[in-house]
Formats: structure tokens, C-alpha cells, sequence
């Protein structure tokens, strides 16, 4: 996997934040500019796991760490709200254990698969490449830097894009 790699805007990416004593929080992160993106991502508020969405700061972040492309605009966008409409099919999980993050994301990134808007070879391989990646970044928590950068080997975009009825 080659890391440092240029932001795609509006590509969607898997992207990691440093938590506390935990593996990295995650979340799904449409980049708009190396300055922002659109993310969405599931949280715990007052005791339950909720949705949310937001805009988020990419550059100088202190807490976010890791940036995994899987899927290229250049293969037809996932727009917001096709991001959306599926994460709302993956319920939050049950209660304010913490480190279900990654498991909710990967779910959504199988819907996407699903529903033929990006090719996932296996979530698994996924998740597990997404953990390894993660685990090294948090020198990228600075003020100064961006989140160090990678493409991943289990998501491809040179597939039939069924949506737009075009070849890639």
C-alpha cells in the first residue's frame, strides 16, 4: 500500500482519529478540499451510540490520523446523499460500549458494495488493512500536517458503475 498520496476530492475515503487508550475512531469522509470534507460516522452521546454528519477539518487536525481511499470520484461520486440514505440501513449498535466504529463502517462500505457504487473484494481484508494502516499514523496528529494518506488494495473503481451505465 502506497502512502502519501494526494487527496482525491471527492473520493470517499475510511479515516482514522486518535482516541484515548482505544484503537482509532473511524469514519466515512468525502474530502472537498485538502482543507475539508463531508464525514459521517457514528458516535457516543449521553450514553448511546447516535449518527452524525458533519463538515470536517482535514489539515492541522490534532486528532485525525489516517486517510484510506476506497473508492475514486473518478469512477462516478458517491454523492451525500447516497451516503446517507445507506448508513441509515446500518443501525447504530445497542448501549455506549465503545470500539464499534470500525465494525458500523465497514457494514456501510458493504452496503455501498451492495448497491454496486464501489467494489469492496472483502470487508474483512478491509478492516483489517484499515487497523494495520491506522496503527502507525499518530505522528500525523500535528497542526502542520495533513493525515498520512494510502489507497486501498480491497477497493477498486475499474468496474461496470451499473448507476451511470458506464465502463471503467
Amino acid at each position: 500500500m502506497a502512502s502519501q498520496s494526494p487527496i482525491s476530492f471527492g473520493s470517499l475515503y475510511l479515516a482514522g482519529f486518535l482516541q484515548a487508550g482505544s484503537p482509532p475512531h473511524v469514519a466515512l469522509i468525502i474530502p472537498e478540499s485538502e482543507e475539508t470534507g463531508f464525514m459521517m460516522h457514528i458516535t457516543i452521546k449521553p450514553g448511546v451510540w447516535t449518527y452524525e454528519t458533519m463538515n470536517q477539518r482535514i489539515r492541522g487536525s490534532m486528532t485525525f490520523t489516517t486517510l484510506l481511499k476506497i473508492h475514486d470520484v473518478s469512477a462516478g461520486a458517491i454523492t451525500k446523499q447516497e451516503l446517507d440514505d445507506i448508513r441509515k440501513e446500518v443501525p447504530p449498535p445497542p448501549g455506549s460500549d465503545s470500539g464499534f466504529c470500525l465494525s458500523w463502517t465497514i457494514e456501510v462500505v458493504q452496503r455501498l458494495h451492495d448497491r454496486r457504487l464501489l467494489s469492496l473484494s472483502s470487508a474483512q481484508n478491509l478492516k483489517q488493512e484499515f487497523s494495520e494502516f491506522a496503527a502507525g499514523n499518530s505522528k500525523f496528529a500535528r497542526h502542520n500536517f495533513l493525515p498520512n494518506i494510502a489507497v486501498s488494495n480491497y477497493c477498486a473503481w475499474q468496474v461496470l458503475h451499473v448507476r451511470d451505465n458506464l465502463y471503467f
